[in-house]
C-alpha cells in the first residue's frame, strides 16, 4: 500500500511511500493509527497523511530507524481543527451548517488574517441547512473538532474530509451534511464475524433533573419513555424506571440539547466488538446498526473502526466504556 505524506501549510505531497505495516483507525475515542513505512526525511510533525483509500490523518509521532523505515502515528483528521476559540454567543440564530463553515473559513480558511494560523487550503462544501446548535463551552472556549462530534451525535449533520483537487491545486474539501442514514444490520450469526467482545451496562437513566444556578435558579425534570422519547410530564404512562440523575446546565448552553445528549447515554449504553474478512465490511464509521446478538436486538453505531494490515476490519459499537483509557479518551 502507498502512502502520501501532505505538507501542512500548503496541502502539496511531499512524499510517496511503501506502507509495511499499519493499524487504521477512525473513532470516538483519541485513538491514534499507526504505521510503518519506507524511511523519508520529507515527514513532518503536523504533516497531513492520506492514502489512496479516503483514509486522512494529522501525524503526531515520528520515529526514523536508523534509515530503514519510519515509524508513524497519527490523530483523526479532525484533530487539525482542534484550536480553542472565545465563543461569542452567536450560535443561537444560525443552523449548526452554517455556523461550522463560516467559523472553519473565519479561523483556519481564507478568512483568518494570521497566516501562522491559516490553512488556506480548505474547501468548504455546505450542502444542507436545518437546525442552529449551540457549542459546549468550557471557561467560555470552544472548538470545531468538538462541536463536529456534538451535531453529528445530536442532530445527524456529518462533516466529511477529502483529499481532492479544485482549479488545478490541491484542497482539502469538507463536506457539512445532514443525513438519515438506515440502519444496517449486524448478523452476529454469520461465520464471518467474530465476536471479540460483548458487554452492557446494567443501569438505565429514567429521570433528568437539568439544574442551573445563579441569581435565578431554575430546575427542571424530564422523563425517559419507553418510546425511547422524553417528556415533561410526571405522569407519563410510558415512563420507565431507573436511575435520576442531575444534569448542570452551564451558562450559554441549551437545555434541551444537554438533556438529550443525556438521555442518549441509554441507547448506546453497551460495547460490541467484532471482527470481519475486509471483503466483508459493510460498516463506516459512525454508521447507524442494528445488531442481532443471541435474538436479541440492540440500536447501535459505529464507534471506532480498525483497519488492520491482516485484511480484517474491527468494529466497536455502542459507547460503554469498559477500561480507564476508554474513560478518559471519551470525545464523542
Amino acid at each position: 500500500m502507498k502512502v502520501y505524506i501532505k505538507d501542512r501549510e500548503t496541502f502539496s505531497t511531499k512524499a510517496a511511500l511503501d506502507c509495511y505495516s499499519y493499524t487504521l483507525v477512525k473513532s470516538i475515542y483519541t485513538d491514534l493509527s499507526e504505521l510503518v513505512t519506507e524511511y523519508s526525511d520529507q515527514a513532518e510533525l503536523g504533516d497531513i497523511l492520506i492514502d489512496n483509500k479516503g483514509y486522512l490523518g494529522v501525524i503526531s509521532d515520528l520515529e526514523r530507524e536508523d534509515k530503514g523505515s519510519l515509524a508513524i502515528k497519527c490523530q483523526d483528521i479532525s484533530t487539525l481543527f482542534s484550536r480553542s476559540i472565545i465563543y461569542q454567543g452567536d450560535a443561537d440564530n444560525i443552523n449548526a451548517e452554517n455556523y461550522l463553515e463560516q467559523y472553519l473559513y473565519e479561523q483556519y480558511g481564507g478568512d483568518q488574517s494570521d497566516p501562522f494560523y491559516q490553512l488556506a487550503y480548505i474547501s468548504v462544501d455546505r450542502q444542507t441547512s436545518t437546525t442552529p446548535c449551540i457549542p459546549d463551552t468550557e471557561e467560555g472556549l470552544w472548538n470545531c473538532k468538538s462541536y463536529i462530534s456534538r451535531i453529528r451525535r445530536l442532530y445527524g449533520i456529518y462533516t466529511d474530509f477529502e483529499a481532492n483537487n479544485l482549479d488545478g491545486r490541491p484542497v482539502l474539501k469538507v463536506t457539512i451534511a445532514r443525513k438519515q442514514l438506515d440502519p444496517k444490520r449486524v448478523f452476529t450469526t454469520n461465520r464471518n464475524v467474530d465476536i471479540t467482545e460483548e458487554t452492557f451496562s446494567n443501569t438505565t437513566i429514567a429521570k433528568i433533573t437539568a439544574y442551573t444556578r445563579g441569581d435565578t435558579p431554575t430546575a427542571n425534570d424530564y422523563y425517559m419513555t419507553r418510546s425511547g422519547t422524553y417528556t415533561t410530564n410526571p405522569d407519563d404512562p410510558n415512563r420507565i424506571s431507573g436511575d435520576w440523575e442531575y444534569l448542570e446546565i452551564q451558562e450559554g448552553e441549551s437545555e434541551a440539547e444537554q438533556v438529550l445528549n443525556k438521555f442518549k447515554e441509554n441507547t448506546y449504553s453497551h460495547k460490541i466488538s467484532f471482527i470481519v474478512p475486509e471483503n466483508e465490511a459493510r460498516y463506516d464509521f459512525y454508521d447507524p446498526v442494528v445488531v442481532e446478538l443471541r435474538s436479541q436486538y440492540y440500536d447501535s453505531y459505529i464507534a471506532k473502526k480498525i483497519k488492520h494490515d491482516n485484511g480484517t476490519i474491527e468494529y466497536v459499537c455502542g459507547e460503554l466504556r469498559t477500561s480507564l483509557t476508554d474513560k478518559i479518551n471519551k470525545t464523542l
